[in-house]
């Protein structure tokens, strides 16, 4: 079970009332959504999904980064 409640800037607040969202409450949810607003939440899970890839990819990068100069310091 969901609740919205308006935030202070707002922005709508979710709420839930169970540990985490199940498959069912997000088909549910899917169902009662009309075409625009499951446009704009497939949208804001691909650049969420986008996001994640990206701090990854970065991580390594970074870890890369620090292997390869202190290579090149104790070398």
């Amino acid at each position: 079970m969901f609740s919205v409640v308006l935030g202070t800037a707002g922005h709508a607040e979710t709420t839930s009332t169970t540990q985490g969202l199940s498959k069912l409450q997000a088909q549910e949810l899917i169902l009662r959504l009309n075409v625009e607003e499951r446009s704009i939440l497939t949208t804001a899970l691909h650049e969420y999904q986008s996001k994640l890839i990206k701090d990854e990819y970065e991580g390594k990068m970074k870890q890369v980064f620090c292997v390869t100069l202190s290579c090149l310091c104790f070398s």
